[in-house]
């Protein structure tokens, strides 16, 4: 089940931290200056990029949202592209967040556009969509990416020195 804004607005999740919302700062749906709109939507949470970003056709680059997740053990969520900014040429590597996350999301970015194309610190840039998992799983999320910083964090790889 894909949870509503009403859902999404409401849930909050215990962590070591304290009791938080699954995603801070929550804003209703507002409209940025570049006429995209942000926060609230009816079937998920479109989120803001941190940093400037100038891309041109065929360039890949990483930033960090200005949002912070807090992902209940029974919820998964999907990063997806805004549509407005994939009609302009500009994509996002859809991942997920794993069941009992928190942090900074980490995006990946794909200029298509011949560009340059200027992402705007603070304007929108991705849908996260939240499903309601059946039953959470054996084992909450306590991998590498756990607690990710305020800040683009690189590909870590398990094992490799």
């Amino acid at each position: 089940m894909i949870l509503p804004d009403y859902m999404i607005r409401e849930r909050r999740v215990l962590t070591p931290e304290g009791d938080r919302p699954m995603v801070e700062p929550y804003v209703g749906r507002t409209v940025h200056e570049t006429g995209l709109s942000y926060g609230e939507s009816y079937g998920g949470y479109d989120v803001r990029i941190k940093q400037n970003r100038s891309l041109t056709q065929g360039e890949f680059c990483t930033a960090s949202t200005v949002e912070n997740f807090a992902i209940p053990n029974d919820v998964m969520a999907f990063v997806l592209d805004k549509s407005t900014l994939a009609r302009q040429g500009i994509s996002l590597l859809n991942t997920c967040l794993e069941p009992g996350w928190t942090g900074f999301l980490t995006l990946e970015i794909v200029c298509h556009a011949r560009g340059p194309v200027l992402l705007r610190a603070g304007q929108p840039i991705a849908q996260i969509v939240f499903q309601q998992m059946m039953a959470p799983p054996e084992r909450s999320y306590a991998g590498k990416y756990q607690n990710q910083a305020d800040e683009p964090v690189d590909a870590i790889f398990e094992g490799v020195r």
